[in-house]
């Protein structure tokens, strides 16, 4: 056994030890990508088989200060885990566990808001889903939106092929 190891088995009794230090980097590396806008950013990791407990950032704590023992320990099937002192935001407990209940074999979900993203949202027209080019979302639509115009071709079609075709602009 290494020295490296015994210490760090003496350094810590923190449950999942190996995934927590896994999953806080992944928050450090996207801050570092700048990829953490806003504030209903989560990333959670199952670990468990049946993904009813999972570990997930706590609220109001910036990407690149998140670490190992930072991460809450989430129970998806337990409701009481929302009254907790560390309380989990109500809807990422219940996006993530929705998502580690019903598709166990995804282990690890990461949701953030990039910036490109929420202003694309915040657009009073969507981009159609089953085009490259930049139109309001409608079947009647034929003026070309000029919003994306200067990006590349590749995030443009990246752009439009995020969009949801249901939510449509009223």
């Amino acid at each position: 056994m290494s020295i490296a190891r015994l210490q760090k088995e003496m350094l810590t009794n923190l449950p999942y030890y190996e995934e927590r230090v896994d999953l806080a980097a992944a928050f450090r590396w996207t801050a570092r990508l700048n990829m953490h806008e806003a504030v209903a950013n989560h990333f959670s990791l199952s670990v468990n088989e049946d993904g009813s407990k999972f570990l997930m950032n706590p609220n109001q704590v910036h990407f690149s200060r998140i670490k190992a023992s930072d991460l809450l320990l989430i129970d998806a099937n337990d409701p009481e885990t929302l009254s907790g002192p560390n309380a989990p935001d109500p809807t990422a407990w219940g996006l993530h566990g929705a998502i580690h209940r019903n598709v166990p074999h995804a282990r690890c979900a990461m949701h953030v808001h990039s910036i490109h993203a929420t202003v694309l949202a915040s657009l009073p027209t969507r981009l159609c889903r089953r085009s490259t080019r930049t139109r309001p979302c409608s079947s009647t639509a034929t003026s070309s939106t000029p919003i994306m115009a200067g990006w590349p071709s590749r995030k443009r079609a990246s752009a439009a092929r995020s969009c949801s075709p249901t939510r449509r602009s009223k």
